[in-house]
């Protein structure tokens, strides 16, 4: 009996042959006229051959008394077929898919990493992984892919806003696999990526199952405020970051570039001339020599051969410009040039009106000081409402005559010493307003306060 399959058992009185491991030969003896004889063989199919097995069994008989085969009694068993199948695979895999975001939180305009990972249990088949790109996270790109996989991003066959990114896998898979990809926010609040995948647990046998994750970012919308550009030119609505990239200076005011306090700097025509002017205002307002270095209150700065309005002089060797003389006056009881009337009577303006050295300014009628108001304008306003020296302010247009808020938040008495140049930075710029605004505020006293 040749055997096809393998790992049989033979019992007495069967043996395999020595040289033909599939042969078993059985020495039956005499059987009796119309005895029947069966031998079992346990066979176990190794998996060697798969598909259709036969096995064809030979008898033969001595002749008697002779211990020669007898030809004439040879017999062939039709054979004997058996189908071997392979076993299935179980049909127990999973598959697990992470999306992480990196970093979590970031400004509008900046790049997210998303990195995804599949992890099975087992072997899958038949991979496919969508991440549908929320619309808020623009200019995808894919960084790394997955191996053995084809990925593409590509518009969404629904009309549903985003980008579509894409995985198939060629073949079936056992070790985790992880791929990247980036891509910029577009707008400021919590943007939820989720990405998911279908996958067959057996090649044969079962449907597609399904998974998903999602991973949330925090994009931060900058403060808009107010640019001073490295040229000086003042713009409104532009985030602190990209303006200080820029090499320029960044206030959280919208209207900051309108206060006359910030991205200014003394602006003069006429130079040299008795028809000199000078005032603070941004580069492009300013029709003549412009610096942010400096104020109008340094004398090298816009010269003039005669003194202007408010600015101290002495009756026997200055010369106060054309329309003003120097006398005294003012709360100091010093000589400035003030406007030329003859006799001395000069009119006085009431609350609200302008005085000082604002252009118009004249002295403030009698119960009224002349203060400093947002902007460097100088105003007049009642006495009794005006904060004295020492006591504690907010900002411009609280203390009295001849007093400024200092940094320390009190009203101080207000000097004016001018330096010649400042350096551009916020901090110097802030130096630079602060004196200016103390220089307004001395010749308001001065002049105004008759």
């Amino acid at each position: 009996m040749a055997v096809q399959g393998s790992c049989c058992s033979a019992y007495p009185p069967c043996s395999f042959d020595a040289i033909n491991s599939r042969k078993v030969t059985c020495s039956l003896g005499a059987i009796a006229i119309n005895d029947t004889l069966a031998i079992a063989l346990p066979c176990l199919a190794d998996g060697s051959r798969i598909g259709q097995l036969s096995n064809v069994a030979v008898a033969n008989c001595d002749l008697a008394g002779q211990g020669v085969v007898d030809p004439q009694c040879k017999r062939i068993s039709p054979p004997a077929t058996v189908t071997v199948e392979k076993v299935p695979e179980a049909c127990n895999s999973t598959l697990a898919i992470k999306i992480v975001a990196n970093p979590k939180k970031a400004g509008k305009g900046n790049v997210f990493t998303f990195n995804i990972t599949l992890t099975p249990k087992g072997t899958v088949h038949s991979i496919v992984m969508d991440n549908l790109i929320p619309p808020a996270l623009t200019k995808a790109a894919i960084t790394k892919a997955f191996p053995g996989a084809s990925c593409k991003l590509t518009s969404p066959v629904q009309k549903v806003p985003g980008m579509l990114l894409r995985c198939k896998f060629n073949g079936s898979f056992g070790k985790p696999m992880s791929m990247q990809y980036t891509a910029v926010a577009a707008q400021g609040g919590s943007i939820t990526d989720v990405a998911g995948a279908m996958y067959k647990p057996c090649k044969v046998g079962a449907g597609p199952l399904s998974i998903k994750n999602s991973d949330t970012v925090t994009v931060l919308e900058p403060a808009l405020g107010s640019c001073c550009s490295k040229d000086y030119g003042c713009s409104s609505g532009v985030a602190k970051t990209p303006c200080q990239r820029a090499g320029g200076m960044w206030a959280a005011q919208l209207d900051a570039c309108y206060t006359g306090s910030f991205c200014t700097g003394a602006c003069c025509t006429n130079g040299g001339s008795s028809s000199a002017k000078c005032w603070m205002t941004v580069k492009a307002a300013c029709p003549g020599k412009w610096d942010a270095s400096t104020t109008c209150f340094n004398p090298s700065y816009c010269p003039r051969p005669c003194l202007g309005k408010c600015m101290p002089c002495s009756p026997a060797a200055d010369n106060c410009c054309p329309g003003y003389v120097c006398q005294q006056s003012g709360r100091y009881a010093k000589f400035y040039c003030v406007p030329d009337c003859v006799p001395y009577k000069p009119a006085c303006a009431g609350p609200g009106g302008f005085c000082g050295l604002t252009a118009d300014g004249v002295r403030c009628c009698a119960g009224l000081d002349c203060v400093v108001a947002y902007g460097g304008v100088s105003v007049c306003a009642l006495h009794k409402t005006c904060k004295p020296r020492g006591e504690q302010c907010g900002g411009f247009g609280e203390c009295g005559s001849g007093l400024y808020c200092a940094p320390n938040k009190t009203c101080e008495l207000a000097i004016c010493k001018s330096k010649a140049k400042y350096p551009r930075s916020a901090s110097a710029q802030a130096q630079r307003n602060l004196v200016d605004y103390q220089c307004n505020a001395f010749h308001a006293a001065s002049c105004s306060a008759l």
